[in-house]
């Protein structure tokens, strides 16, 4: 048998019934999956992530840029950034001077779309305003798609590059 038919299968009457029964190994083993997965999500990087309007009110607050995550749940590219984003220590560590904020699926609206509605999307936000700063984008990537990130490292430049615009901007 496979395992996809181990996790599955149900005695017919002319079976014998072992005591323990397929259906409680499969309900634990759903449950350990579960949990596991579970703690997967919570278990991640040194990054404090924030919805859009928690994070758009702590940036304006605290007087952070915010550093917003357009993605999709559906988006295979999406999927496989944030993890790297995540896992991160550079960005971790840059992630202190910004407001970091995952829209998830709740981020729509032309406001967060300024040359498309493609994902994933990474938008640097001004601290006073939330206004997009246009100059703040991944310069690795196409000039239609400006916001578009594949990786982890494109966004470290990013993010590392506005840090230093406003270091000198303090001078």
């Amino acid at each position: 048998m496979r395992v996809r038919d181990t996790l599955t299968h149900t005695n017919t009457p002319h079976e014998h019934k072992h005591p323990h029964a397929h259906k409680p190994m499969r309900s634990s083993l759903l449950l350990t999956l579960t949990l596991t997965l579970h703690t997967l999500t919570l278990t991640h990087s040194a990054i404090t992530w924030r919805t859009l309007s928690a994070g758009l009110e702590e940036a304006s607050s605290a007087s952070k840029p915010a550093v917003v995550v357009v993605r999709k749940s559906w988006c295979v590219a999406c999927r496989k950034l944030l993890p790297q984003i995540e896992s991160s220590a550079s960005i971790s560590a840059l992630a202190q001077d910004f407001v970091m904020i995952d829209c998830g699926d709740d981020c729509d609206g032309s406001a967060y779309a300024p040359d498309g509605t493609y994902v994933p999307r990474i938008l640097l936000l001004d601290a006073g305003t939330a206004a997009l700063l246009p100059e703040q984008y991944n310069f690795a990537a196409r000039p239609e798609t400006k916001y578009f990130y594949s990786t982890a490292s494109e966004l470290h430049e990013t993010m590392q590059r506005h840090r230093h615009h406003q270091q000198h901007l303090e001078l």
